[in-house]
């Protein structure tokens, strides 16, 4: 199992600039301590998480990084032309030597829906269609597609990939969603408050519809380590209810039930790597031994420094996983 870091560009002292200077420095950082992966996430119109425009800051980490893999957690569908997407990421892919991955979601919060004119009933099979569209660009020649929601006519993309780019979805762990990323052989990415019991379940349910083989499982997880037990679970209880005040605060409409819940700062915080190094590890391995691949961590510290000592502190605790 390997570590990587999730980046959600957040914001805590309202400055967008230093924000995402101190993400893009944090995933450097990340890199020299050998660290293997960095998922970028995308969200509009948020004073907190200020990682609108993906497609640019995958391609600024990918020029301040050697080794790792950067990918997106996730591309928003509904919200790009898939055309545009694929030229992207077939670009980025060709640029970083292939060091890109590939995570899609259906996108949620409503006032992305509003802004972007998408419907949040027919997101998901817009997205679906999407990704048959982006599929079919980055691995054939002349392309022409008739479908509900796009139309191309004989489109070629220039530039191809130089290697098949590992796809994924984001997901709360559905049954639905996980059917459809078993069905095209996608990896999974789980969120944040994804339990134990669901990534069991999201392990079974997609080798049954696999043909019996396992998924690539990537978990998005919080990280508070300190000293202690009793320190870390009280400062990771208050940085996750931070966290959890200032999503709810841009939701700007309603959630379904499973969004709902990845803004929960219990579960958020119960699901984390919150604890002391000796705790942390424990929770790692246990997730190992679930069969998870890697773990993408979101460090919970209030600025730069306090979150590079806690990815300091996670590799110590993680040696020989």
């Amino acid at each position: 199992m390997h570590l990587g870091v999730f980046a959600f560009f957040e914001n805590p002292m309202n400055d967008v600039a230093v924000a995402i200077k101190d993400q893009i420095e944090l995933i450097r950082y990340a890199e020299s301590l050998g660290m293997q992966e960095a998922w970028l996430s995308e969200h509009h119109f948020n004073p907190y998480s200020v990682a609108g425009p993906i497609m640019p800051l995958m391609g600024y980490a990918l020029a301040a990084t050697r080794t790792m893999t950067i990918g997106s957690a996730a591309v928003l569908l509904p919200y790009h032309a898939p055309l545009h997407v694929a030229e992207a990421m077939s670009t980025l892919d060709i640029l970083s030597d292939g060091r890109v991955a590939f995570g899609i979601a259906k996108g949620a919060f409503p006032l992305d829906n509003r802004h972007f004119k998408a419907d949040p009933e027919t997101n998901d099979a817009v997205m679906r269609e999407a990704m048959q569209v982006i599929d079919r660009l980055l691995t054939e020649g002349s392309v022409t597609h008739r479908g509900t929601y796009y139309d191309i006519t004989d489109a070629t993309l220039v530039p191809k990939p130089v290697r098949p780019i590992p796809r994924f979805l984001a997901t709360f762990g559905s049954e639905a969603s996980i059917v459809y990323a078993a069905q095209n052989d996608m990896g999974l990415l789980l969120s944040q408050t994804a339990d134990k019991a669901t990534i069991q379940n999201a392990i079974a349910t997609y080798k049954t519809h696999s043909g019996g083989k396992k998924p690539v499982v990537n978990l998005l997880r919080m990280l508070y380590i300190k000293a202690g037990d009793m320190a870390a679970m009280n400062g990771g209880g208050e940085a996750a209810a931070r966290f959890a005040s200032a999503m709810r605060g841009v939701k700007s409409g309603t959630f379904s039930p499973l969004r709902e819940s990845a803004f929960d700062a219990f579960p958020m915080s119960k699901c984390g790597i919150v604890g002391s190094p000796e705790r942390c590890r424990a929770l790692m391995e246990d997730f190992r031994d679930l069969g998870v691949d890697g773990i993408m961590l979101r460090p919970a510290g209030k600025n730069l420094e306090e979150n590079k000592a806690m990815l300091n502190a996670i590799k110590d605790a993680a040696k020989g996983l």
